[in-house]
């Protein structure tokens, strides 16, 4: 059975959505930078550092992280359509600042 390639990414981020994977793969990455001898300051830190970035990847807020394209599919068409045209003015805005 072949799957699109979205569907990797939404498994990852739902994933990324529970704080058990979130700290298996921060103690997996805590194990292996102690086992390749790094120095005790960065074996602490790079593991809380990637724990808070996978934390703000798959982050349930709207358009606050990679899971931002998960939003209600219960608006209508017209809804939709003016909530796009809403975000295309906003970043035609913001591309007229630079």
């Amino acid at each position: 059975m072949r799957r699109s390639p979205d569907f990797y990414r939404r498994l990852a981020l739902i994933a990324l959505e529970s704080d058990a994977v979130r700290v298996v793969l921060s103690l997996l990455m805590l194990t292996a930078l102690a086992i390749a001898g790094l120095p005790l300051v960065m074996t602490l830190t790079l593991p809380l550092v990637a724990y808070g970035a996978c934390c703000l990847l798959a982050s349930p807020r709207p358009f606050g992280g990679l899971a931002g394209w998960r939003r209600s599919t219960t608006t209508s068409g017209i809804a939709a359509y003016a909530a796009c045209m809403r975000i295309m003015r906003s970043i035609e805005a913001q591309a007229d600042l630079l």
